[in-house]
């Protein structure tokens, strides 16, 4: 599905990016595979300490983070160090 090649950022740049405010995916299907992933992700990662793929908008333009998911809401994806990305703003999360 999201096979392009974005610009891939560490967890660290994470907080100096500008998010968009508009909501990335609007389908409800979508959103349901996305939290879906987002469940598996967060228990892989805290049992393997697997890595997820995220892509993300930004005003710079579409991000990708390879990281370590520690929690997600409704209204964001928690990452290690305070780090968080709103979910408006996720067009993927892809579980390795």
């Amino acid at each position: 599905m999201e096979e392009a090649i974005h610009e891939r950022v560490t967890k660290e740049k994470i907080p100096q990016l500008h998010f968009v405010s508009v909501p990335m995916i609007t389908d409800e299907s979508e959103l349901k595979r996305i939290k879906h992933n987002l469940e598996l992700a967060t228990d892989m990662c805290q049992s393997f300490y697997t890595k997820t793929r995220i892509i993300f908008e930004t005003r710079e333009g579409t991000k990708e983070v390879l990281t370590t998911i520690w929690a997600a809401t409704d209204n964001h994806i928690l990452l290690k160090g305070g780090i968080s990305i709103p979910m408006n703003c996720v067009r993927n999360v892809i579980v390795s």
